[in-house]
């Protein structure tokens, strides 16, 4: 799995650990463990925000490790783990988790998918 913690300096800084969860074709149950991985070293790093890349599936209609990732960020906002996801489609103004996240981390417009209805990522509020 690809780790990468992202800085970013111009005209603003963006700080957002970005995780390839699809890299090497995991199995879900693989992915899972790397999205716990993901959340903790996020944590560990002080990082505010998660980029979470884990495709959309071949057919278009929602892959498997995208469904399960969805799903497994409720449960970790309903914990307290996370403050707020929304999926990488509803990322722009006019989606109620995207203003919460933007309400507490207003540079996370700057991301590059910001406004771009990417269905192959996950934002996370930390």
């Amino acid at each position: 799995m690809n780790f990468k913690k992202i800085n970013r300096n111009n005209n603003h800084n963006l700080k957002i650990y970005e995780v390839n969860l699809e890299q090497g074709y995991p199995t879900v149950e693989t992915a899972m463990k790397y999205l716990e991985q993901a959340i903790s070293r996020a944590k560990a790093y002080g990082y505010p925000a998660v980029k979470l890349i884990h495709g959309y599936g071949s057919s278009g209609g929602g892959g498997k490790i995208k469904t399960a990732v969805q799903k497994e960020l409720a449960k970790y906002k309903n914990m307290g783990k996370i403050r707020e996801f929304t999926a990488g489609e509803n990322f722009t103004p006019f989606d109620s988790a995207t203003q919460r996240i933007i309400s507490v981390y207003p540079d996370i417009t700057h991301d590059k998918d910001y406004l771009k209805t990417n269905q192959g990522i996950t934002i996370i509020l930390m």
